[in-house]
């Protein structure tokens, strides 16, 4: 199983953190990710519990479905479909304040190929990609906040 966790502080109160981070049509203002959308809404609010949103990445694509959503703590996913595929386990992203108006962000996701016997290069290459781009997002959404 391969596990990544970035973590980034940012310069905003975690309800502004929060919802920033949870707009996932924002997404689509990432550089680098060609469209990102909700393709079912959430029970209560469109981007929360429920939600069912597609990410384009060009080579990559995925379809994720929000699994927990505590507002402004904690949101879960599940990577349902993927391109390339592979077998996701788990997507956290914890909020934690860390002092007055900055909130430090931790996203953990744990996923492996679905394809026996490639796993040792399947593993370190993909903890590099997924680590850039999750870095990257998060830099991302830190300049789209202001901070």
């Amino acid at each position: 199983m391969t596990v990544v966790k970035v973590q980034r502080s940012i310069d905003a109160p975690i309800e502004v953190v929060f919802d920033a981070y949870t707009d996932h049509a924002a997404l689509a203002l990432v550089p680098g990710i060609v469209s990102a959308a909700v393709v079912r809404p959430g029970d209560t609010e469109p981007n929360g519990l429920g939600a069912i949103r597609e990410v384009n990445a060009g080579i990559a694509w995925f379809r994720e479905e929000i699994t927990v959503f505590d507002r402004p703590v904690l949101m879960e996913y599940r990577i349902r479909k993927a391109r390339p595929p592979l077998q996701h386990r788990l997507g956290r992203v914890e909020f934690e304040p860390t002092s007055p108006g900055t909130t430090l962000i931790t996203w953990t996701s744990e996923f492996d190929s679905p394809v026996r016997g490639i796993g040792f290069v399947f593993g370190p290459a993909s903890k590099l990609i997924a680590s850039a781009a999750f870095s990257w997002v998060l830099k991302c959404l830190d300049d789209r906040i202001g901070s």
